[in-house]
């Protein structure tokens, strides 16, 4: 017969051993991570500049942890589909989103009561990965050929042009209602369902004027076919030199960068965020990202998931203000 040593102590040690159990389990599956595959969750259709961000990341990603890392792309609904997805997702680094300012620091306020998920709660930030400046683009067949002019052109004909956008509600279109109220104009919205059917349009003139982010029009703009007449930023850009910034022009309430991140479920554990911020971080960083991406206008960034809050609500708080004041509202 086998006597153990402490007949009086197993209800009192059972909570205690599986709490070290669990604790033990939990320490082990960090030290592990990543053991499988990972997914980043595109909340965007395939090409752009929020495609291929990711897909740059995923291929480092996957060299460095010897796991394969997917892009899968889901879209739909102002870009909640994938974002929801993402937020309803085990919370274990398996599942990621590419999140972008449209994502974090718009859908929350414009679609706040039709959103499914809370986006503080339910997705926790990682990192910044990138932002781009945008440019004020306007058709060839615009008499104006500067800012000002444009301007001009603009109240001699209210309500009469038309400003193309990648959507209703995103950031291109709330950037160019803050345009309009800030230049004292009127135009026509017309939303399109990406931003590559909304430049088609631009370049024949079926639409006059889109504001955009350089890196997906780069190319475009240096053949020719559309006129750049304002960088949305508060310095000049090196891409496009000969371009005045808005803050030169007079309304640096008009600057500000289009920004890509990265979010992971909100209850994944501390240790896997700080590792997956310490890793895409420094990939976003990297001499070889900055090579491939610079020439597009675009700025690998990398930081804190504090930073990355920062920057969230500081945009929300801008953004919120532009959909309040243009009565923005989607149907």
């Amino acid at each position: 017969m086998t006597t153990s040593l402490f007949p009086r102590a197993p209800k009192l040690w059972r909570p205690l051993l599986a709490l070290g159990l669990a604790l033990a389990a939990g320490l082990a599956q960090a030290q592990a991570y990543p053991s499988k595959p990972i997914r980043i969750i595109v909340p965007f259709s395939a090409g752009g500049m929020a495609d291929a961000l990711p897909r740059a990341i995923a291929a480092e990603l996957a060299k460095k942890y010897n796991q394969p890392v997917v892009i899968e792309n889901k879209p739909g609904a102002a870009s909640m589909v994938g974002a929801e997805y993402v937020a309803r997702a085990a919370p274990d680094g398996y599942t990621l989103l590419l999140a972008t300012s449209s994502t974090l620091a718009v859908v929350p306020h414009l679609y706040k009561n039709t959103i499914r998920y809370d986006s503080q709660r339910d997705l926790a930030s990682v990192t910044m990965v990138a932002t781009s400046p945008s440019i004020l683009m306007v058709s060839n067949e615009v008499p104006a050929n500067d800012f000002a002019g444009f301007v001009s052109y603009l109240k001699a004909r209210p309500g009469q042009v038309s400003f193309a956008s990648a959507g209703i509600g995103g950031v291109i279109h709330l950037h160019s209602e803050l345009f309009q109220s800030q230049t004292g104009t009127k135009m026509i919205h017309v939303p399109y369902q990406g931003s590559n059917l909304a430049l088609g349009d631009l370049q024949t003139g079926r639409v006059q004027m889109m504001i955009d982010i350089i890196g997906s029009n780069y190319g475009i703009v240096k053949s020719g076919k559309l006129k750049v007449l304002a960088a949305m930023s508060d310095k000049r850009l090196p891409l496009l030199p000969e371009v005045p910034s808005v803050a030169e022009l007079g309304l640096p309430g008009l600057a500000g960068d289009i920004w890509f991140a990265i979010s992971a479920p909100g209850k994944t554990p501390p240790e896997i965020v700080a590792q997956l911020q310490r890793d895409i971080s420094a990939i976003a960083r990297s001499p070889a990202m900055l090579e491939k991406f610079a020439p597009l206008g675009v700025e690998m960034v990398g930081g804190t998931p504090a930073e990355m809050d920062a920057v969230i609500q500081r945009d929300g708080a801008r953004w919120s203000r532009v959909i309040r004041d243009a009565a923005v509202k989607v149907e």
